[in-house]
């Protein structure tokens, strides 16, 4: 779905969404991203180890400075 928006300077298309949305769209994606990099750091033997490997990654997340502040 497209929408027009104001920029202050005229119309502008925001078909991807209201820019608000992207900036929380691009932080999900960011936070994803790095997850997905701590989890498969190393090869997985098996589901348990994947499932035991996320909440690991999570706290290694919050302990990034700048990020959850």
């Amino acid at each position: 779905m497209s929408y027009l928006g104001r920029d202050g300077l005229g119309v502008v298309d925001q078909s991807l969404g209201h820019p608000d949305l992207l900036i929380y769209r691009g932080s999900i994606i960011f936070l994803w991203e790095h997850l997905k990099i701590l989890v498969y750091v190393t090869p997985l033997d098996s589901d348990e180890d994947l499932v035991a490997r996320i909440p690991e990654a999570e706290a290694l997340l919050r302990e990034i400075p700048g990020i959850f502040e």
